[in-house]
């Protein structure tokens, strides 16, 4: 985790208290990385995202209503400016820039560091989509570049990386169904459990079908160490843990997606029809989560 100034953390908790105007397009995993940032601390990856989003979305700030709000013309912030002070930004005019110039300098300093990789900022702050190859190596960042000539992404690096991440999506369910609580412990209990039995139960296909092409499934430690997320939740808080799977599982979904293009690539249709069911499950959980966190 890399620490956040102080000005991040207030911008953060304020926006937070102004979570009735985000509007219906705000994302679980915002709310629950503004309460991170809130805390403190960021991600590498958060970071990287900051950059980029912060620089996207400058223009956030000049309506009329935003305007409105700054000069107390009006008592409501706009969604714009509340997703601005989720995601650690000043809405004032005096200090506006600063959480994007902190941000552009500690991507640099993480990519310097070997805690980033350029090539996934650019990917980012492109915001591409589709399985290119590019793509790919951002999901899947143990896997070297393909070379300039067309040749398949390996297969096998691909699984592994996958597999990895399932396994700690697994693991974070599993413990959100262990500690939840609140007033509805039952429906999250229940839930938790539905999601973790289908992922636990979808592990040792993704292993055999690692061995099925000499491949082989990593070490537990190998696999903590590869997956983009970690098993880190530290609440029981029912809303947050389903935050915090959905946000986890977004990401599951995306890469599961460029695997069934990578597994097609490579001509190996029965991999390829085994990740195109787990796509399909995963977007149950997708939407499940995603109901649940709808007020």
């Amino acid at each position: 985790m890399v620490a956040v100034p102080s000005y991040i953390s207030s911008n953060a908790r304020q926006g937070i208290k102004l979570l009735e105007y985000a509007g219906d397009g705000l994302k679980a995993q915002t709310i629950s990385e503004a309460r991170d940032l809130a805390s403190g601390s960021a991600t590498p990856n958060k970071v990287m995202r900051m950059a980029a989003w912060l620089a996207r979305h400058e223009s956030d700030l000049k309506s009329p209503d935003a305007k409105a709000y700054l000069n107390g013309a009006s008592d409501k912030p706009t969604a714009g400016q509340v997703a601005w002070l989720l995601w650690g930004g000043d809405i004032s005019n005096v200090n506006q820039d600063r959480a994007k110039a902190w941000a552009e300098k500690e991507r640099d300093r993480l990519i310097e560091d070997g805690k980033l990789s350029k090539a996934e900022y650019d990917y980012v702050s492109a915001n591409r989509t589709g399985a290119t190859s590019d793509t790919v190596t951002v999901m899947y960042p143990m896997m070297t570049p393909p070379a300039n000539e067309p040749q398949p992404v390996d297969l096998v690096t691909a699984m592994q990386e996958m597999l990895a991440n399932v396994l700690v999506f697994y693991a974070s369910a599993h413990r959100a169904h262990w500690n939840v609580t609140g007033q509805d412990f039952l429906q999250y209990h229940s839930l938790f459990a539905d999601i973790y039995d289908d992922v636990y139960g979808s592990v040792d296909p993704f292993a055999e079908n690692i061995r099925k092409i000499k491949g082989r499934p990593l070490n537990l430690t190998e696999m903590v160490n590869t997956a983009m997320f970690a098993d880190d939740s530290q609440t029981s808080d029912a809303y947050e843990l389903a935050a915090d799977l959905f946000a986890k599982n977004t990401k599951v979904v995306s890469m599961l997606k460029m695997l069934f293009e990578v597994a097609e690539e490579n001509e190996e249709q029965g991999i390829a029809n085994f990740i195109a069911e787990r796509i399909d499950a995963h977007m149950k959980w997708d939407w499940q989560l995603s109901a649940s966190l709808t007020s």
